[in-house]
């Protein structure tokens, strides 16, 4: 009920107090794994999703979650072993194909990531995450050509998903179509305006187009998003510069 509500404090005393009278239920270890994960604890939450699974091997919640945790602590080899059992035992948890395929794609390995992702969309043909990470895959193999259908899906199935927007305006990119890329990577911003890669590509792309006054709110943009970035620092600094010099030529000499 208090994780339903966010209230994770409570949550946790309650899981602290119930430790004291269950020591063999697996619940709460799971719970408290939870809490620490979206305390942003991720080594405990492994320790304690561990302990669910001592209790009990096949519990699918811990052992995704367990997998979710070591990916974000860049542990990828047990991240990938927890996924792959996952699957193994339960090979039509779409939660569990879709994280093994964002594990593999975090190895590079993009040909298996394809392969899970294809399993991934016999069981749900619309996925759009499953979608998005196909087109993902394809662009980083060179099949840049294939990956528009599986984008334009994901996008037609979820239009707020701003990783679609983003994905198709990488595509735009390779393709040289650059007006069609900032269009998505402005969808990408108006579904998560604080996508910063979608805010750094529409700045980079103004800046090679020289139109510095729009490129300079850009630039600004991804700053009002990530203060200390120093690319973009550099780059409105570039913009202020050109600015100045273009205004100064417009004075008239005496």
């Amino acid at each position: 009920m208090f994780l339903e509500i966010g209230d994770l404090e409570q949550a946790n005393a309650l899981t602290l107090e119930a430790t004291t009278t269950l020591k063999d239920n697996q619940t709460v270890p799971f719970i408290r794994g939870i809490i620490a994960a979206k305390h942003g604890r991720f080594r405990e939450a492994i320790k304690l999703f561990s302990d669910t699974l001592s209790f009990d091997p096949k519990h699918a919640r811990a052992r995704l979650n367990r997998s979710s945790a070591a990916l974000l602590c860049d542990d990828l080899a047990m991240a990938l072993d927890d996924a792959t059992q996952l699957v193994e035992e339960r090979p039509n948890h779409e939660l569990g194909r879709l994280r093994k395929s964002e594990i593999l794609m975090n190895q590079g390995d993009w040909e298996n990531a394809e392969s899970e992702l294809r399993e991934l969309l016999k069981l749900s043909h619309n996925h759009s995450m499953g979608l998005v990470h196909l087109g993902t895959c394809m662009i980083a193999m060179g099949r840049s050509e294939q990956a528009e259908k599986p984008l334009n899906k994901a996008i037609e199935e979820n239009p707020k998903l701003s990783e679609a927007w983003y994905q198709r305006g990488l595509l735009y990119v390779d393709f040289g179509r650059s007006e069609k890329a900032i269009s998505d990577f402005e969808a990408a911003v108006r579904t998560d305006p604080q996508h910063l890669d979608a805010r750094l590509r529409i700045a980079a792309i103004l800046h090679e187009g020289r139109d510095v006054e729009k490129a300079a709110t850009a630039w600004r943009q991804v700053l009002d998003v990530d203060s200390q970035n120093r690319l973009a620092r550099r780059r409105l600094e570039e913009c202020r510069e050109q600015i100045n010099t273009k205004r100064e030529a417009l004075v008239p000499k005496d």
